[in-house]
């Protein structure tokens, strides 16, 4: 399919999975570099021979290691335009690194992260396509899953209580530890399923693309490593002019995080 069907299918809910690629995979040891860095080659079992506060501190380093580093901006880029999506005509969120612990759900501090919600609750757009790519092979039980039937159906939310302004001045992404009302956006009524949550498995350097309206929520870490992956998003900016994406079925956030997204061109071009 060219990018456009491409694009359109993930408006429509469909989980698209990319096959690792020399891009991919060049990504994937980029931010590995920078993870053993900080943490040394055993990094998966970093947080069982450090303090909390020592691994904490540590992966606030990596975070912004990865997300201020040109070469892993380059490689995120060139992987984009691999898959068909035009330079001139996509804005793209750099690449973070995300840490989920094992047993991370026990601590108070970070249940909010395991709480099932929308992208677009955040202000992003409805044309924005997530891409998910895990730093070394995960089960479908030690990711994340989707609430598939709720694609086009709406949940009681928060997100009438986010502004992305207020957000990036006085949270920022990767805090969970904020607690202040309206920072994170939440489900408020407890939404009943007809079918099993939609769950999946990646080898190292594969990709999972999915619209940022997906109804998501992150699994409970139960493998006995902290999972390591990245992700990062586009959004097509003319589709979002035209207000072509995905359905907005209840997205009541302020702003828009699209504003602060850089265009693919100048990364590609570099």
């Amino acid at each position: 399919m060219n990018n456009e069907q491409l694009r359109k299918i993930i408006y429509n809910g469909q989980l698209h999975q990319l096959p690792a690629s020399a891009q991919s995979i060049e990504l994937t040891n980029l931010v590995l570099s920078l993870v053993e860095q900080c943490f040394g080659p055993d990094y998966r079992n970093a947080q069982f021979e450090l303090t909390p506060d020592e691994f904490f501190d540590k992966t606030i380093d990596v975070k912004q290691r990865v997300y201020s580093s040109e070469a892993v901006r380059e490689a995120t880029a060139k992987l984009v335009v691999q898959h068909g999506f035009n330079p001139d005509e996509t804005l793209l969120d750099p690449a973070r690194i995300r840490f989920s612990k094992h047993d991370g759900d026990l601590s108070p501090a970070a249940a909010v992260v395991y709480q099932a919600h929308r992208d677009t609750w955040y202000a992003n757009p409805q044309a924005q396509i997530n891409w998910w790519m895990p730093l070394h092979d995960v089960s479908e039980d030690e990711t994340f899953c989707f609430y598939t039937e709720y694609f086009s159906r709406s949940v009681k939310n928060t997100s009438h209580e986010f502004d992305f302004e207020t957000w990036m001045r006085e949270v920022g992404f990767g805090r969970s530890q904020n607690s202040k009302p309206g920072a994170y956006p939440l489900p408020t009524e407890d939404f009943g399923t007809n079918t099993p949550p939609e769950k999946f498995s990646l080898k190292q350097a594969e990709v999972l693309l999915f619209s940022g309206a997906h109804l998501h929520q992150t699994l409970p870490n139960r493998s006995g490593k902290t999972r390591l992956s990245v992700d990062f998003r586009t959004v097509n900016r003319l589709d979002m002019a035209r207000n072509i994406g995905a359905p907005n079925v209840d997205n009541h956030s302020r702003g828009s995080a699209a504003l602060s997204y850089m265009s693919l061109a100048e990364e590609h071009g570099k």
